[in-house]
């Protein structure tokens, strides 16, 4: 029988379960909300880091996607609370700039801020506004990277012939190519390029967030108050320092090719660098830089995005480096600089095939203050998995695994929560290959993992699989059967059990009908089987001649197993977990005893019984009475839509609903039901 979820955990003397803190809820854990690049529609395409997502007030998710759109530059995208998908503009290289791949922030001032990597006036993006309201994008500055055109020298002698530009007018104009989206402090927008005066260094800049945006309709000579306004704070080029007149604007770090920034609550900002293996700085809003860790390869190499947690701690990842030079996730105390590796990738865990790599999205602080993050690689399909770890590196969880068609693959983008929700994209997927925008619920029941025992398409069944929910609620070690369908899926399941002693501990139990032993009555065990963790009594079976079937499902009089057990509920699966489990008094580790239970599942789809499965589990103690589980499962077809007769009278006779479209034959007494046998039903 089920272990169930949140039931409290009392033992009696009839109670045979341990529950497991698990429990479907009502809603899904995973669904994806859109296609990106459906054939003719002129949609975003290819979404790719770091993709950083935005809250607007009505509480919809705000994005940009590099790639795709009308004019093949990118666009503004966002989804409502109920999971609309619109895209809200288009990018159009050189009026609005090209390759938006930064995403936004927003300005509580009814606007969207962004960046776009190239296009604009000059060729090497800008920085941007858009309303909350929809319209187009308004530029509040061209990045020059150091073209002066349209700018007056300030410098000059008393022959207005021989006027050149400042040290400050040349700081200024220098920066270019825009990785990431700025970010907000009081009434100013702070970030970082990658490129300076054509060059891989990179500078750190401000202005102001109501500098007026300049018109779409323009000249090399228009005015703009955006080059009024724009200030590069510093200049990740450690070769100033040579500069007599430039040395002043040298960030003080030793990196280059600045990446992304973020800010901490208190106004402090951080960020990284990628040229050689890549470091970590912060800084202050006046360009105060202090650099806080270098990579060396063996700690990890290409630092990208960053996140500053509640613990006032920085977690980011390298997307390469650390002992397997397939990235790490770390952590910076700012406060001392002291720097640590969490856990390189890939990530060992119960089954080698979740080894994943490549964790160029970052990660992010969930509700339940542990980290969650992507690999663009790994999990059980190699497409890409979502992970959880605590913040001490502790208790690697995967919580969904993409599978190229149906959910995408090859997550890239920074993960955005908000309360319970992950909102993200896949680069790739998706049944256009163009990637997804997708939801995932960190506190519903996320099931993963396992070996595949059994696959027909609509059903597969896999061992050893995990179930998680939110911080601290997991189990390994189970049984999962997974139900594809996009139209009203559940899942019937019956259950019984069986104590078997071996006639001979060389030879396993087999097959349903071969239990390879002795079947055991009460009479054996210091304490009766069985109740239900929700409170029904049933028999065990100890012939199987009259095998004792009882319904597994704890939401009386709702007959579906996904009701109140452990179940992944998605937009296009839906996947049930089971891990039955007997404690130790049913055990006689002398005579090596085996805990059998047996479950029949009749999955449904559509209003019709699409499938039969029936699994075994086989439970057993090792010698330091540490449980262990092996796994069997078979398929079986259904004729005329129907659960069979005496599972249905089992349901009305413990007290449930019969599933719609499903009644008793003409003819059956459900009070006179003969002894079950087997497969029979």
């Amino acid at each position: 029988m089920k272990l169930r979820a949140f039931t409290a955990l009392f033992i009696t003397v009839v109670v045979v379960m341990v529950p497991i803190k698990l429990q479907s809820q009502d809603t899904e854990t995973f669904c994806v909300l859109h296609n990106f690049g459906a054939p003719n529609s002129k949609d975003a395409v290819w979404p790719t880091q770091p993709g950083t997502m935005a809250l607007a007030p009505d509480g919809s998710v705000w994005a940009t996607v590099n790639q795709g759109g009308a004019f093949g530059y990118g666009a503004v995208i966002k989804v409502d609370l109920k999971g609309t998908y619109s895209k809200v503009a288009d990018f159009n290289l050189y009026t609005t700039g090209a390759g938006p791949q930064g995403g936004l922030v927003y300005g509580n001032n009814s606007y969207m801020y962004g960046t776009t990597y190239s296009g604009g006036k000059w060729g090497v993006g800008i920085i941007f506004r858009i309303s909350v309201q929809g319209g187009d994008p308004e530029v509040l500055y061209d990045f020059r990277n150091g073209r002066p055109t349209g700018i007056q020298p300030k410098q000059c002698t008393t022959n207005p012939l021989f006027c050149k530009y400042s040290p400050e007018q040349r700081r200024d104009m220098s920066a270019s190519y825009p990785i990431s989206s700025p970010v907000l402090i009081g009434g100013n927008l702070y970030g970082v390029t990658s490129y300076s005066n054509n060059q891989q260094f990179g500078t750190l800049y401000s202005i102001p967030r109501d500098t007026a945006p300049r018109s779409n309709t323009f000249t090399a000579l228009t005015p703009e108050d955006g080059d009024e306004k724009f200030r590069v704070l510093c200049m990740f080029q450690p070769s100033l320092a040579s500069d007599p007149e430039m040395k002043s604007f040298r960030c003080n770090t030793a990196g280059t090719f600045a990446g992304t920034l973020i800010s901490s609550p208190d106004g402090t900002l951080y960020g990284t660098t990628m040229g050689l293996n890549g470091s970590v700085f912060k800084a202050t809003t006046s360009g105060a830089v202090t650099s806080l860790h270098e990579f060396k390869i063996t700690d990890g190499s290409k630092p990208f995005l960053l996140t500053y947690a509640s613990d006032n701690n920085l977690y980011g990842t390298t997307s390469a480096g650390g002992s397997l030079n397939w990235g790490v996730l770390y952590k910076i105390d700012p406060r001392s600089n002291s720097f640590s590796i969490l856990t390189d990738f890939p990530k060992a865990v119960n089954n080698a095939y979740v080894q994943g790599s490549t964790p160029v999205a970052g990660v992010v602080e969930g509700p339940d203050h542990n980290l969650y993050g992507a690999l663009a690689f790994g999990g059980q399909y190699g497409r890409g998995l979502l992970y959880r770890i605590a913040m001490d590196g502790s208790d690697y969880r995967i919580v969904h695994e993409f599978d190229y068609i149906p959910t995408g693959r090859k997550p890239s983008t920074m993960p955005f929560i908000i309360g319970s929700t992950i909102y993200g994209t896949t680069y790739q997927g998706g049944p256009y290959d163009s990637g997804v925008l997708y939801r995932l619920r960190t506190n519903r029941v996320a099931v993963t993992g396992g070996v595949s025992i059994l696959n027909d398409g609509m059903i597969e069944v896999r061992a050893g699989a995990q179930a998680t929910q939110g911080g601290d609620k997991e189990v390994d070690d189970g049984i999962s059967v997974t139900l594809k369908c996009t139209n009203d899926p559940h899942f019937v399941q019956f259950i019984y059990r069986e104590v078997i002693l071996p006639y001979s501990t060389a030879i396993a139990p087999g097959a349903e009908a071969f239990p390879n032993g002795k079947l055991l009555d009460n009479s054996f065990f210091e304490a009766p089987c069985c109740q239900t963790s929700w409170g029904d009594p049933y028999q065990i079976t100890t012939l199987l001649t009259d095998i004792h079937w009882n319904p597994d499902a704890p939401k009386k009089p709702n007959p579906f197993f996904e009701a109140g057990h452990s179940a992944e509920s998605d937009c296009h699966l839906l996947t049930l977990f089971d891990r039955p489990q007997l404690g130790t008094a049913y055990f006689d580790l002398g005579h090596q005893r085996v805990v059998r239970a047996v479950a029949r599942d009749y999955a449904i789809c559509g209003g019709k019984v699409q499938r039969q499965v029936t699994w075994i589990s086989d439970q057993t103690l090792d010698a330091r009475q540490q449980p262990h589980w092996t796994y069997h499962a078979t398929l079986s077809a259904i004729t005329n839509n129907k659960i069979p007769d005496y599972f249905l009278c089992l349901l009305k006779n413990k007290g449930y609903d019969l599933p719609s479209g499903q009644s008793v034959s003409a003819g059956v007494d459900c009070a006179q039901l003969p002894p079950a046998i087997l497969n029979k039903p």
